[in-house]
């Protein structure tokens, strides 16, 4: 079995300067984003909260993440002062390009951003991050197959262990990748969407590529050419003409 979480050998990775303000790790929990609002009052902003595993753990349109006990990353953040210029619609973007970033970093290989918030891997899903608002206050979830085998993950799902052959320390992964997220948020706060669509160019899967995406109101299909300051899709369709795909329209896309 991997190695357990420990509050003390992340927080003593994490810069003096991060965000963080507290660290909860938990053994089981339902998820880690409705102990976040569950738990408001008593959160302070900065609260990041860490599982061993989740039982009702979530995606996009409620679709279930796998959590095996112990062998992934399944962290919260808090957010309850955020700057104006921090979109909502941005958070699920700026961490799942900063994961992206994170583990080029670490481990060399191409990872890509899918719109609008999956991080794969040769065509496998790798991580899933997730920006839930409640009153004012955002909690970015992040869910990370680190060293799960294949017989621990769904169809069309990979970890880090199966990519670099090498069982993963998560702690050093939790703290490395909050020290990467602390800076994107900063360039963010600082370059506004400039810092959102640099990395998307960086990391986008889709860049150039023709898709086609199920929406509330019908298909789409055309190349995917840019996205919008709201973190939309900027499309040319079949006919020429420009469509714009929100994230709140989308089913799925491919």
């Amino acid at each position: 079995m991997s190695k357990k979480l420990n509050q003390i050998e992340i927080k003593k990775r994490v810069k003096s300067d991060s965000i963080v303000s507290d660290l909860i790790v938990l053994d089981q929990v339902g998820s880690t984003q409705d102990y976040i609002f569950e738990n408001l009052d008593s959160l302070k902003d900065g609260a990041v909260v860490i599982a061993e595993s989740q039982s009702s753990g979530y995606g996009r349109m409620g679709r279930t993440w796998q959590s095996s006990y112990g062998k992934g990353l399944y962290m919260s953040m808090l957010f309850k002062n955020v700057f104006s210029s921090m979109k909502y619609s941005g958070f699920t973007m700026l961490g799942s390009l900063s994961l992206c970033y994170y583990l080029r970093l670490e481990y060399g290989f191409d990872f890509k951003m899918r719109w609008p918030n999956d991080v794969i891997f040769e065509d496998s899903k790798l991580a899933g991050v997730l920006a839930n608002m409640k009153d004012g206050v955002i909690s970015l979830g992040f869910g990370v197959n680190i060293n799960q085998d294949l017989s621990e993950l769904p169809d069309l799902a990979t970890s880090i262990l199966l990519i670099t052959g090498k069982e993963i320390d998560r702690n050093i992964f939790i703290a490395g990748f909050l020290n990467q997220l602390q800076k994107d948020l900063n360039d963010w706060e600082a370059e506004s969407f400039k810092h959102l669509r640099k990395l998307w160019l960086d990391f986008a899967l889709f860049k150039g590529k023709e898709i086609t995406a199920i929406t509330r109101s019908g298909t789409i299909k055309g190349i995917v050419e840019d996205i919008t300051e709201d973190c939309g899709l900027i499309i040319r369709g079949d006919m020429g003409y420009k469509i714009i795909l929100s994230v709140l329209d989308l089913i799925k896309i491919r």
